[in-house]
């Protein structure tokens, strides 16, 4: 799980629920990632808008307003190095939607 030379690589943990965000804040800290958790799509968006460099992004599939769908279509259409490195996290698997997205 450990980079090379973990120090310059941030990761983007998108998760609205505060728990996960700390337990993947401290996963990845703990193997020297800097990691930023964010609760919402939004919070997501803004720090992207502000310029924030992140080589990974962790995201919640299912989440209010900005979902988890609808975040990775922004950062495909303005982050495309970024969208080659998402991780998606759900605990919905039996959900069709899901599963199309997840499959395409």
């Amino acid at each position: 799980m450990k980079p090379r030379d973990t120090k310059e690589q941030r990761v983007l943990v998108v998760e609205d629920e505060a728990v996960i965000g700390r337990v993947c804040h401290k996963v990845l800290a703990d193997h020297g990632f800097a990691v930023d958790v964010v609760p919402d799509g939004q919070s997501a968006v803004d720090r992207l808008r502000k310029r924030y460099y992140y080589d990974i992004c962790i995201l919640d599939l299912r989440m209010p307003d900005i979902d988890g769908f609808q975040l990775y279509k922004y950062i495909a259409d303005n982050h495309r190095r970024l969208s080659r490195s998402v991780v998606f996290m759900t605990g919905d698997f039996t959900n069709s939607r899901v599963s199309r997205f997840l499959n395409d």
